[in-house]
């Protein structure tokens, strides 16, 4: 049976006094290895909460909290915050875990997501396990139980409801995990003894060992708990975890899509690999996220705000920018891609004006979208038509394959024209095809109307208006890939899913050409083309 340990008996009094030191800016956490079973050694265990990592650091009066990463999270934390001044540090590092308990006091990493998207932190437990810097002394060097002994002590004598000391034992490996898995707890973190605190290593000096399936109590689950649930598809715990960009995966293993059987974890490694040709297309534009939490055979939902601070690395833009909603997104970098493929994301997509200038689209966008009754060939030459309507326009359109039933054509703009002249020619350019083409295209949105042809729809062309980014996966099965092509290579497409997640990186790597080389936001409007479609500008 697991003991506790008696690490604070332990810990020296002979160990010789830390120096004073300055109190870093910035601190990054020493992690654990994952391991199956501990090195050669004497360890304390602690059990291993399912939570985010959270630095403490407190100087001149003030306490900043910060993730893994180094993002600062006091905004959201205030009273996690409150609880660290309470103590009355001055010039000091904590290090530990931000978790939320479920009923039996085991952490659930769910319910800490959900917390976090509805702004409800204030119940959130911080688990400190380790003090680097205390009182502006640098106890980086000193041995893991006289940091530890510290640390309880302080917090046994200044209790608060949010803080709590992560407790250590003692056991062989078989015996502390038995019990450990049967309370539905992760696993466990494992120190060694005598260990300094080595802050952003890696080593075998913090070790994890995972909880597996069969090791855990099967309690029975709630209805919801079993509409979340997927059978995995390879021997890999409940709470296993895998890092992609710097981003904590839960559930790595979840299957996001059964056709082809790729994994969160997968589906997170191909945007890692697929990120240098999708952020270009998401930066400095809100986007929004089509949301797919029981894979994509599942319900599937667009969001296009956020209600609160909750997510790391996506950028919040001002409420001015879209006013009586919450607040609109921004992706700019891949741990943003990463963090959203963590919260159920499949597909990106982007507005049609960068987000310094919301009112003025740089792009207009045909959706070439057929009625399930037209042959493929017949889209490759609607595409090819329209591409030829814009050149007799004197615009350069760029297109690429949906993922689903038809093609984009997108036409880059200066930002000389507002929403409506943009949606006005769009509107132009659809009725026009129509009008040459009846028996081709329609301009209208009806069922009726669009059998046996092609909607043209120009309706995404409005502020709020977005699509599917370039290099988006979507979320259907097999999770074909929105496309860019050139316009050489068109009547070759086979489909709309000429490409998805199993062949998207061996087109990419063989790529010589950027297939929209030369896409170039300077194209405007002009009388004569509203001429040439026989239409006049909005006034």
């Amino acid at each position: 049976m697991a003991k506790p340990s008696s690490e604070e008996r332990r810990s020296t009094a002979a160990e010789p006094p830390s120096e004073p030191a300055p109190l870093p800016t910035s601190l990054a956490p020493q992690r654990a290895t994952r391991v199956e079973q501990p090195p050669e050694g004497d360890w304390l265990f602690e059990i291993k909460h399912d939570g985010y990592r959270l630095m403490s650091r407190i100087s001149d009066g003030q306490v900043r909290l910060f993730n893994r990463e180094g993002a600062d999270w006091t905004a959201e934390l205030p009273r996690q915050a409150q609880a660290i001044a309470a103590l009355n540090l001055k010039e000091s590092w904590l290090d530990g875990k931000l978790v939320k308990a479920d009923a039996h006091g085991v952490a659930d990493y769910s319910a800490l997501q959900q917390a976090f998207e509805a702004g409800q932190c204030q119940d959130l437990q911080y688990y400190l396990f380790d003090l680097p810097f205390h009182e502006g002394r640098d106890l980086r060097e000193q041995p893991l139980e006289t940091r530890r002994a510290q640390l309880k002590r302080l917090l046994g004598t200044r209790r608060h409801s949010l803080l709590r000391f992560s407790e250590s034992f003692t056991a062989t490996t078989p015996d502390i995990l038995e019990g450990v898995c049967a309370l539905n707890h992760e696993g466990v973190i494992g120190k060694r003894r005598g260990s300094l605190y080595q802050d952003g290593q890696r080593n075998l000096d913090w070790i994890k060992l995972d909880c597996h399936i069969d090791q855990r109590h099967a309690a029975p689950l709630t209805e919801t708990q079993a509409r979340h649930t997927d059978e995995p598809s390879h021997d890999f715990s409940d709470g296993h975890r895998e890092s992609v960009a710097g981003v904590s995966l839960h559930e790595p293993e979840r299957i996001i899509d059964r056709d082809s059987q790729t994994s969160r974890l997968q589906l997170a490694t191909l945007y890692q690999r697929l990120g240098a040709w999708l952020l270009p297309q998401l930066k400095a534009r809100p986007v929004a996220l089509m949301r797919a939490p029981h894979g994509v055979e599942g319900d599937l939902f667009l969001q296009r705000h956020t209600e609160h601070l909750a997510v790391p690395h996506i950028n919040l833009l001002a409420p001015s920018l879209d006013t009586g909603h919450g607040r609109l997104m921004q992706i700019d970098r891949l741990p943003g891609v990463i963090e959203a493929v963590q919260r159920g994301a499949v597909e990106f997509h982007t507005w049609g004006a960068s987000s310094q200038r919301l009112d003025s689209p740089d792009r207009l966008v045909l959706d070439l979208d057929p009625d399930v009754t037209v042959p493929w060939h017949a889209v490759l030459e609607g595409t090819t038509q329209t591409l030829a309507l814009l050149d007799d326009l004197g615009l350069r359109g760029y297109v690429k394959t949906s993922g689903g039933k038809g093609m984009h054509v997108i036409v880059p703009l200066a930002r000389h024209a507002g929403w409506d002249e943009v949606r006005a020619f769009a509107k132009a350019i659809s009725h026009y095809l129509m009008t040459q083409m009846p028996e081709r295209f329609t301009a209208a949105q009806g069922p009726r109307s669009r059998a046996g042809r092609i909607f043209v729809d120009y309706l995404r062309n409005q502020r709020d208006g977005c699509m599917a980014a370039a290099y988006s996966l979507r979320a259907r099965p097999g999770l074909p890939v929105s496309t860019p092509v050139a316009r050489d290579e068109v009547p070759a497409l086979t489909s709309a899913r000429h490409w998805h997640a199993g062949n998207i990186l061996e087109r990419l790597d063989t790529l010589a050409l950027d297939p929209w080389q030369g896409y170039d936001n300077r194209q405007r409007l002009t009388a004569r083309m509203w001429g040439r479609l026989g239409a006049e500008p909005p006034h």
